[in-house]
């Protein structure tokens, strides 16, 4: 170990790269959303360090967006809610309750600069010893200077711009707080730049667009995908006090040229209004005559003077906050010229930094100074200038450019317009149950060209209304690094991201990643597998709004039994109506949510008694705890059983000469005559279909003869009728690499609530067993669609022995169908442990990892136990009401229970945590199944083997199929299914 420190360091040395840093969380930006994350994380008792590339934190706040920007105040708290609330208090304090500063500070949504710089610092410095702030540190999206092992990042290298030195920051958890996506993009995750089209994802304004500010698309409007970007600006901080005004200095690249346009408009009256659509060519000629008399213009929609140039918003001490006027075809933007900037280098942004510098204060020098303007519009201009107390280290102008949109990432959820727009008219937009933030701004983009002749507005100025959504935590979440959060370059459309990208929401989506970051490292697991409602239940406890309700608001004392209920679906509407009356038909609705007859009269019983009635028991079955003395005094109510067999009817399906022609062998096989084993089971049709291993006579010995899955039907769950060829075999097909010649084995199945059949199989190449998918719609016709894990990581489980997959699924409607946790489809798998998978498709499993970025051990043998040498899967796990009940197959050796046979296959039982599906909270001691039946310990597994692979529910009964001795295949059924949940 010494010998390896001391290289580490003179290749550190050689490399120009001073010693390394180690935090819980590395964030890299020091933007609102970066700093948010710190804080969270540091309440959560995480050490973070942010790396800002300038010489102040804060981002755009800090920089010039003191007016803030979010439709409805309520939807976005949290910790945004606390940074306003300092806001409002530093003006009371400093000027009085009753002050005009107080009054203009909008109850803390309108600020200075400085004070938002003020107020972040003060966040950060209350938490001295958890954060740490390197300022002058650039990252530069280069693969040399990001470090990736099997799909974690292990360290990123940035730039000392104060010294010009390397320096290296490794971390657990990694936070992409850019505006560019840096990190990101450095880290090989997919993005977007430019705009998609109108078709892609129907998106209003989405693509070519020319419009009338908010109105309908006009002509020349195309749809049409492109690499253009939405205009950058700089927020400007103006006044027109005389004591702190500085004049609007002339830059030294002025170019009077690139302003002439707006001498016409501003002699006519010409904007972008919608009433512009009735301004003829007449009526601005009398406004021309109007304004040459030496009057203001007269034109409708138009504005004159400094407003002419730019929106303006009040801020405290006769500042105003100066965003880009949205009616004008020349303001403050400079569209196309940015096209390149989220994916350039931080050269190629300083200079068009200063490019955009120098164009903005020509501009306010033009409009000053040039004579063909008129001169009382010059006069009017010239009582503006910047503010004389901010960003005194940079001439009084903001440091930092206003990058409206960078890359965009394709997350785990991909956020489009769809996700901010009411479903009808009156209602919710769709409403996320993984929300970590509600949020409201307008669907809202500035323009992505400059003007061309004849069009109404500039390409891509959009605006449409949305309603109050939800933002699911899955924006943030990368799809396979495992330990990076990207808060701020979020996954989304170009019009998706268009109304997230607003301070607020960035805000609260910080918070939500440092958060989220804490719980991946005390519990271990990658950031996608946290267990997303303790992440909820966290920031709802920390005032965060997850979902928006007209009626019930923060102050409410039941402000947290909404918030929970309503993310379970208990409350669609706007208003929770907490003391109205509950009526039959909700009753109902909310009985079937919670799968227990609700003790409450319609008409008389008041919507709170009842859902606090459905909180307290969901909650109540929630609270097993995952450690210590308690967890072991819990009663196992929760087991499913007892299973019996049913008399004389076993073994179900024995083996038979059946034959068949096979395209491997390319002759007739007896592919079911040595042993019928090991079997999978489902519903269709009104019949259990059972789908077992069977072994041709090819060879003698286990694993050295060719496998194929057979199919079986049956009414009863005991008589089978069987069919003639198998369903999934070896063929002259794609996966061949992986099948040949030792076959298909050991399926597992399970089938989605729309009726499709997923198989996980063992494909056995007789070099290494390795878990596969196939597909059907009808249990017979079946498309392979290769290995499991083959595109996890890169490939990194590929190669390695993977087995025996279960699927997680819940009882529903009767039937027995694939259920998700957080959003995802989740298995439990593997042979000498328990481990675990997520997928977005069935198809694509991606194993969970620890955080030493190893696969996550969930469960593993117990010496003394019969499960002391293997806990191998069984038949689909169930989520429960009382949790997730795995069933799984025991082997017993000489350090196991000497009770069995050594070497026997018992079936045992785990209780996981359905919120936190890694956490076991439960285990049988004693198997619930042993080899008892002769043909259960006589074949060619002779120790005994009751080896529990398939689950049907059918007709309120469970029927558990199993494999005996690696021979036949058998039946037990359990009658009382009480503890299984149904879920709607």
């Amino acid at each position: 170990m010494k010998k390896f420190c001391i290289f580490s360091v003179l290749l550190l040395i050689s490399l120009g790269i001073s010693a390394q840093r180690y935090y819980d969380l590395v964030i890299v930006g020091g933007n609102p959303g970066g700093i948010m994350a710190a804080v969270a994380a540091a309440r959560q008792g995480k050490t973070s360090v942010i790396l800002e590339r300038t010489g102040h934190v804060g981002g755009l706040p800090a920089n010039g967006l003191g007016a803030t920007d979010i439709a409805t105040r309520e939807a976005t708290t949290g910790l945004f809610a606390e940074f306003t609330s300092r806001i409002k208090q530093y003006y009371i304090n400093h000027y009085g309750k009753q002050s005009q500063q107080v009054k203009d500070c909008s109850d803390g949504f309108h600020f200075e600069p400085s004070v938002a710089a003020s107020i972040y610092q003060d966040m950060l410095d209350e938490y001295k010893d958890k954060i740490t702030v390197f300022l002058m540190r650039q990252f530069d999206a280069e693969d040399q200077n990001i470090t990736l092992k099997g799909g974690r990042i292990e360290s990123i290298c940035v730039l000392n711009r104060k010294n010009g030195e390397k320096e290296l920051y490794q971390g657990k958890v990694f936070v992409d707080a850019t505006y560019e996506g840096d990190l990101g993009a450095a880290a090989g995750v997919p993005f977007r730049v430019g705009r998609e089209s109108r078709e892609e994802f129907g998106e209003p304004g989405a693509g070519r667009t020319y419009e009338y500010w908010k109105s309908l698309p006009a002509s020349g409007s195309t749809g049409e995908s492109d690499n253009a970007v939405q205009a950058y600006n700089y927020r400007l901080c103006l006044t027109n006090d005389p004591k702190n005004r500085i004049p609007f200095p002339k830059p030294e690249s002025y170019d009077r040229r690139e302003y002439l346009s707006l001498v016409g408009d501003v002699w006519t009256g010409k904007n972008t209004q919608r009433v512009m659509a009735k301004v003829t060519d007449k009526m601005m000629e009398e406004n021309r005559r109007n304004i040459a008399e030496g009057n203001r213009t007269k034109l409708s929609g138009d504005s004159w003077g400094i407003r002419k140039l730019c929106s303006l918003v009040n801020l405290p001490n006769r500042k105003m906050d100066g965003n880009n006027q949205h009616a004008a075809f020349i303001s403050t933007d400079l569209p196309e010229e940015n096209w390149p900037w989220p994916t350039s280098s931080w050269e190629w942004w300083d200079k068009f930094a200063k490019r955009l510098k120098d164009y903005t204060l020509g501009l306010f020098w033009f409009a000053q100074h040039d004579p063909a303007l008129p001169e009382l519009f010059r006069k009017d201009l010239l009582e503006w200038g910047l503010s004389k107390d901010e960003y005194q280290d940079n001439a009084y102008f903001p440091r930092q450019v206003y990058v409206r949109e960078g890359r965009r990432f394709e997350g785990v959820y991909f956020f489009t317009a769809k996700d901010a727009l009411p479903t009808a008219s009156g209602e919710r937009p769709p409403l996320h149950p993984n929300s970590v933030t509600a949020s409201h701004y307008a669907l809202d983009s500035h323009a992505a060209r400059k003007r061309e002749t004849g069009r109404v507005h500039l390409d891509g100025f959009i605006s449409y209304s949305t309603a109050v959504y939800t933002v699911p935590f899955g924006v943030i979440l990368p799809r396979k690094v495992s330990n990076l959060l990207l808060p701020v370059p979020v996954s989304g459309s170009h019009i998706g991201f268009s109304t997230l990208r607003m301070e607020p929401c960035w805000m609260a989506l910080g918070q939500a990643a440092g958060i989220a970051a804490s719980l991946a490292i005390d519990n271990k697991v990658a950031v996608q597998n946290i267990d997303i409602s303790m992440l909820q239940d966290i920031l709802v406890h920390q005032k965060a709004t997850l979902i928006y309700f007209h009626d019930v608001q923060l102050k409410n004392p039941h402000s947290f039994l909404v918030q929970y209920m309503g993310l379970r679906g208990y409350l669609p509407e706007w208003d929770a109506n907490l003391q109205g009356k509950v009526d039959e038909s909700t009753l109902q609705k909310w009985s079937a949510l919670c799968g227990f007859q609700l003790k409450a009269v319609s008409g008389q019983t008041s919507r709170l008694e009842v859902l606090t009635m459905i909180y307290n028991h969901l909650c109540g079955f929630s609270t097993f705890s995952s450690s210590g003395v308690e967890h072991r005094k819990q009663t196992n109510k929760w087991i499913i059983g007892p299973f019996f067999r049913p008399e004389g009817a076993n073994p179900v399906i024995s083996p038979q000469p059946t034959a068949f022609y096979c395209p491997m062998r390319k002759e007739q096989v007896k592919w079911e005559e040595s042993d019928t084993f090991n079997p999978a089971a489902t519903v269709k049709d009104g019949k259990i279909v059972v789908l077992y291993r069977a072994e041709d006579n090819s060879a003698r010995g286990i694993g050295k003869r060719t496998s194929r899955i057979g199919y079986a039907e049956s009414a009863d769950g005991v008589t089978m009728r069987r069919f003639g060829n198998p369903i999934l075999f070896p063929a002259e097909d794609d996966f061949k690499s992986i099948e040949w010649p030792g076959g298909c084995e050991d399926p597992r199945v399970a089938m989605t609530d729309d009726g499709l059949y997923v198989m996980l199989y063992t494909a056995w190449n007789r070099k290494t067993p390795r878990l596969a998918v196939a597909t059907s719609k009808d249990l017979k016709n079946w498309t392979k669609h290769g290995l499991a894990f083959g595109k996890a990581y890169n490939g990194r489980f590929s190669k390695i022995a993977t087995k025996s997959a279960s699927i997680l699924t819940k009882v529903k409607n009767g039937r027995l169908v694939i259920d998700k946790v957080n959003g995802k489809y989740l298995m439990y798998w593997g042979e000498y442990a328990v481990h675990a998978a997520t997928s977005d498709n069935l198809k694509d499993w991606y194993p969970v990892l620890d955080h030493e970025n190893e696969l996550l051990e969930i469960a593993k043998p117990r010496e003394g136990y019969f499960d002391s040498q293997m806990t191998e899967c069984g038949p689909p796990a169930i989520h429960t009401k009382r949790g997730i009940v795995l069933m799984y197959n025991g082997k017993n050796d000489k350090k196991g229970d000497m009770a069995y046979p050594l070497g026997a296959y018992c079936a045992g039982q785990l209780l996981l945590d359905y919120k936190n599906p890694y956490n076991v909270l439960d285990r049988l001691d004693k198997p619930f199944l042993i080899p008892e039946a002769a043909f259960e310990k006589n074949g060619q597994y002779k120790s005994g083997t009751v080896f529990i692979e398939g689950l049907a529910y059918y007709k309120k009964k469970l029927y558990l199929y199993y494999g005996c001795a690696d021979s036949k295949v058998a039946v037990a059924i359990c009658g009382n299914t009480k503890n299984l949940l149904k879920v709607k």
